[in-house]
């Protein structure tokens, strides 16, 4: 089943890129790939230790509803609080990360980083309660809310293109993955009696509004203004991970 809702993901991202060759040419093409590189891959480091770290732990408690709610609402919290961080730097610092890693001529997909990022949130969420539909064995499931994550992120992408071109791409990209997480959470929260508690769903909020916010600021207000919400949430952030593994350590003991 994963390999079949993998060959779905390659299926449909393939499809979009020949619909954009055809449309627009193999610069667009590459414009497109550069953007989505760097907000799925780099910024996908994150999710490639949701992988390694939280699923053997969630594996084994996947019996118990209880812990498993704890385990899932844990996960996101701390990623979510990985993430602002990054989400805000991304938004400040777009074309100092375009020209370290691309060149001058990559500038244009600055506006589809700033409409993608804040997707990375919803990406999380679903993330974090996907691997619940895996650990339960639960194939089919698993296989059925990809197929319609791809459907869903093909026909978003060819909308917005014809819309608004690469930025609409950009907010194609939040749009699909908000959609995405909706799907999850239908299936976390139906087909297996759990929910996400109001802390997270605050948290989860608050993640949102700040990456919005940063967008506004960084229009309206100017980059340097960005820079300080950067700072403030980089310095709240840490407080936060230093407070929870000075209370994990304590338990520890």
């Amino acid at each position: 089943y994963m390999t079949i809702s993998s060959f779905a993901v390659l299926l449909s991202s393939y499809i979009f890129m020949s619909y954009l060759n055809s449309h627009s040419g193999t610069d667009m093409v590459g414009y497109y790939q550069a953007g989505f590189t760097l907000v799925s891959k780099y910024v996908g480091l994150v999710f490639v230790a949701i992988s390694v770290e939280y699923y053997p732990r969630l594996a084994k408690v996947i019996h118990s509803a209880n812990r498993t709610k704890i385990f899932v609402s844990h996960e996101i919290s701390i990623v979510l609080w990985v993430l602002m961080p990054v989400i805000a730097i991304f938004i400040a610092a777009d074309n100092w990360i375009i020209k370290l890693l691309y060149d001058t001529n990559f500038e244009i997909i600055s506006s589809f980083i700033t409409g993608a990022i804040i997707g990375t949130v919803f990406r999380v969420v679903s993330s974090c309660m996907a691997f619940v539909i895996i650990a339960k064995g639960d194939g089919l499931v698993y296989l059925i809310t990809e197929l319609c994550s791809s459907a869903i992120g093909l026909a978003f992408n060819i909308i917005a293109y014809n819309c608004g071109g690469l930025t609409a791409l950009g907010y194609s990209y939040t749009g699909w993955y908000l959609s995405y997480a909706l799907i999850i959470y239908a299936v976390y929260r139906y087909r297996y009696n759990l929910k996400l508690g109001v802390k997270i769903i605050k948290l989860i909020t608050m993640a949102t509004v700040m990456g919005i916010s940063c967008i506004v600021i960084n229009l309206y207000v100017g980059r340097w203004a960005t820079f300080i919400v950067a700072l403030a949430t980089i310095y709240s952030s840490s407080s936060y991970l230093w407070k929870r593994k000075s209370l994990y350590g304590k338990r520890v003991k």
